[in-house]
């Protein structure tokens, strides 16, 4: 059997690498990036000071509810 598919096989993929490498560095060069060392505080959003709220909240659960000592589980079989 010949090498030649392989070789097919491996330059599409090395070209497909190359390709993408640029395309994701190009799209990294051109996304306008806050600057680190900014004098101005940025302040965080109402979703954002909303959130650890959210969690506590979901994590937490229903406190009214027991859900301890429930309904046996039993095996199929």
């Amino acid at each position: 059997m010949s090498n030649r598919p392989y070789l097919g096989l491996a330059l599409a993929f090395l070209f497909s690498f190359f390709a993408g490498g640029i395309v994701v560095w190009a799209w990294a060069t051109t996304t306008k990036m806050p600057a680190t060392g900014s004098s101005s505080p940025t302040t965080p959003s109402a979703s954002d000071a909303e959130h650890p709220n959210r969690l506590e909240k979901f994590f937490h659960g229903d406190q009214g509810r027991n859900v301890r000592n429930g309904q046996e589980m039993k095996p199929r079989w």
